[in-house]
């Protein structure tokens, strides 16, 4: 791959503290290229996976956007904040909000599946283009409407005795693009007959990309193919082929079953993401440059 047009994913894991934007000054430095994008913000305290597109690989964002997140998180019982996080402003507070494993266990079933959550005010949700957080921080007020989420899964993962009351609880939650952890450590609260709220909040993955396929260091970044996070199917082409894509012109191509996307590839390399419809392989766009 040629170090003038890189294209590929850096996957970080973030540390607490440092806004997602920021962990993308490295990957722009280390590639000497300023088109980085990444898939997924992570709020400023929260720590954990990042995937960041690099070059014509910034096309493939959106699809690792969809993607289910695994997240891990402490839920605060008897204290909520203006921010629904720990290092929040205090809002309310309950002297008897601790709480049983067996009262945990027993509101659980409550947020698995299809279910409505209403994102905290702030959060980067855009109103007539402006962001929520930043016109709560002006002062202004911000009504934001309720959102379907999927929760596929929501493990209780502290160890206690079922009758011991404490008001720290840690979860693992497996769910769908959109849900706001931080809200989820609200409503639980709120199930519960308390306040709540959150700290501590990590994603450990996104799809199948998990925090073990991360780079060690933001000084030893390593650009992953774009085809090894994706389960598509791989069609190589001899360079006659491959001209003809890489001009926008499809060819006719019958060596798999149809699919809605394919990787192009030369020598061993992606080159394009195509379609393959009706015996033919019409490119939708390239990851490398001509």
């Amino acid at each position: 791959m040629s170090k003038s047009t890189p294209s590929g994913f850096v996957i970080i894991n973030k540390p607490s503290g440092i806004t997602s934007f920021r962990v993308l000054g490295p990957i722009k430095k280390t590639f000497g290229t300023k088109r980085v994008g990444h898939a997924g913000t992570l709020d400023q305290n929260a720590s954990g996976l990042i995937i960041a597109g690099v070059g014509k690989s910034t096309r493939l964002l959106s699809q690792i956007e969809v993607m289910d997140k695994v997240y891990e998180f402490k839920v605060h019982l008897g204290c909520s904040t203006d921010t629904l996080e720990w290092t929040g402003q205090e809002v309310a507070v309950d002297a008897d909000g601790a709480r049983t494993v067996e009262e945990i266990e027993k509101i659980l079933p409550r947020f698995l599946g299809a279910i409505a959550q209403i994102p905290p005010q702030y959060s980067a949700i855009k109103i007539k283009g402006k962001r929520a957080s930043d016109i709560v921080h002006r002062g202004g007020e911000v009504k934001l409407k309720a959102r379907q989420i999927m929760v596929h899964s929501l493990e209780l993962l502290t160890k206690a005795k079922p009758s011991e009351a404490l008001k720290e609880f840690t979860f693992r939650c497996h769910c769908s693009k959109g849900t706001y952890v931080r809200a989820l450590a609200r409503d639980m609260g709120e199930a519960l007959g308390t306040v709540a709220c959150a700290s501590k909040i990590k994603r450990t993955a996104i799809g199948h990309i998990n925090l073990k396929m991360a780079s060690e260091s933001i000084e030893n970044l390593v650009l992953e193919e774009p085809e090894s996070l994706f389960d598509w199917p791989q069609i190589e082409l001899n360079p006659a082929e491959i001209r003809f894509i890489k001009n926008g012109r499809g060819i006719r191509n019958s060596s798999q079953e149809e699919a809605e996307n394919v990787f192009v590839m030369f020598q061993g390399l992606s080159q394009a993401v195509a379609s393959l419809k009706s015996g033919r392989l019409e490119p939708k766009f390239l990851l490398r440059d001509l």
